[in-house]
Formats: C-alpha cells, structure tokens, sequence
C-alpha cells in the first residue's frame, strides 16, 4: 500500500508491504518512501497533491518491479 501528501514546500510517497504469518498474524513493514522539494513556480496544493500521487504510483511500480515472488500452483489450489 502505498500513501502521499503534499505541501507548498514539498512532496512525498511512502510504501508499505502487508504480509500475514502462517498463523494468519498481519505483519506490516516499510519498504521505501521518496521526497521531492515543491517547484516554487506557484503550483496549487491540488496540483502538488497530483504529483504526489503520481510519485506514490512510480514508487510502488519500482518495487513490483523489482519484487521477485514466486508461488507454487499447488499453494494457489490448497488456499481455494
């Protein structure tokens, strides 16, 4: 899951990974957040809040991307 906000001054996203143990225990952890200073050409909030969610969206592709997951069929079958 991924979250972001903005300020004139800045912007930022934030990546949170949610896995459950065997015992069905959520565990939660940080993966990666990023800042960027605000441009000072007098962008509105709702435009800065606009280019923080396309952060949150860049962020999250680049752990997809490079998340390397592999799940048996098997596995898959047993949860259904």
């Amino acid at each position: 899951m991924s979250f972001s906000d903005a300020s004139e001054k800045a912007i930022a996203a934030v990546a949170y990974l949610r896995t459950t143990d065997s015992s069905g225990e959520p565990n939660i952890g940080f993966i990666l957040g990023k800042a960027k200073v605000a441009p000072t050409s007098g962008h509105t909030i709702p435009r800065l809040e606009l280019s923080a969610a396309v952060l949150a969206v860049e962020i999250t592709q680049t752990i997809v991307d490079n998340l390397d997951l592999h799940i048996d069929n098997r596995e898959i079958l047993h949860r259904q």
